[in-house]
């Protein structure tokens, strides 16, 4: 994970917010009612992700992206609109921090959230408060279901996978895994970087230097978003053990053969190879679908290699 600077585009971000509920909320009383993030929210009133062709979350995404050096906030997968398969703008997707389907009953779980920057209750409130008669609704603070503040932008998880001879894709990661569990947003935080351990074996794990409560909620991230899955552990050692190879030797692999040629000369040296997954690993990622998604994780490339 990587720093998410929320300072940048701020107005812009906040802007988006504010237009949904202006032209698709605000009612004859003036107040704002019936935000619906999306058609999972009771309601006949025009969702944020469906209005006018999905315009406020095109234009978010936009903005998010810009943030998170078009990167997953979970996996650092790389995101890209209107393109085709697993970089589409629909695999694109708004990850809410403070969950989506929070409201007054979960109030004793907000403290988790609103301790991180960004999300403090000046900034973002439960939506069902927010619309609460008794609510202030002229402050700064805007309901969690659209908020600039809580929301990022995140893969949904899919890998190719094989099984029983079945070829077809899977989502096990990020955003779709976490769903509602505790997620606290550690790319929030400037030093994050120093405190997220990628190992050469492929495997994620928080710094033991740091205090025990970062440590968790660190913890927390790894596991409910399920970044020690296989496929992610696979394609960060490979990061690994292509980082001394020079980049445009990577990058100009374009057939099957060129990757095999690859992966033969660079897996089996004896400081990297393994019996176990060395064989795996070439077997798979010289194939089209693995090494696509493989090369979506070029960030790897500089922190493996600034090791």
């Amino acid at each position: 994970m990587l720093y998410i600077d929320k300072s940048k585009h701020r107005e812009e971000g906040l802007q988006v917010t504010k237009d949904y509920l202006n032209t698709c909320c605000l009612g004859e009383d003036g107040r704002f009612h019936n935000i619906r993030y999306d058609n999972r929210d009771t309601g006949v009133a025009d969702t944020f992700c469906g209005y006018n062709r999905r315009e406020y979350r095109k234009r978010l995404i936009n903005v998010l992206l810009d943030n998170q050096q078009s990167l997953c906030c979970y996996c650092l997968r790389k995101l890209k609109t209107a393109q085709m398969e697993e970089d589409s703008d629909e695999v694109v997707t708004l990850e809410h921090i403070i969950p989506r389907g929070f409201a007054q009953a979960d109030v004793a779980r907000l403290p988790y959230y609103q301790n991180a920057p960004e999300l403090s209750p000046s900034e973002v409130v439960l939506t069902d408060e927010y619309e609460s008669s008794a609510y202030d609704q002229t402050g700064s603070a805007l309901p969690h279901k659209v908020a600039y503040n809580n929301l990022v932008a995140s893969c949904n998880g899919t890998f190719p996978y094989v099984r029983n001879r079945h070829e077809g894709k899977s989502k096990i990661c990020c955003n779709e895994a976490r769903r509602e569990e505790n997620a606290y947003p550690v790319y929030f935080i400037k030093e994050i970087r120093q405190y997220i351990d990628y190992q050469i074996n492929g495997d994620i794990q928080g710094l033991c230097t740091i205090d025990e409560d970062l440590s968790g909620k660190i913890d927390d991230v790894i596991v409910n978003a399920n970044l020690q899955c296989d496929s992610l552990k696979q394609i960060r050692r490979l990061w690994f053990i292509l980082s001394h190879v020079p980049k445009d030797r990577i990058y100009n692999c374009h057939t099957v053969a060129q990757r095999d040629d690859l992966l033969s000369k660079e897996l089996y040296k004896t400081e990297f190879f393994d019996p176990d997954n060395t064989p795996l690993l070439h077997d798979k990622f010289k194939m089209d679908d693995y090494w696509n998604t493989f090369m979506l994780y070029e960030a790897f490339y500089d922190i493996y290699r600034s090791r």
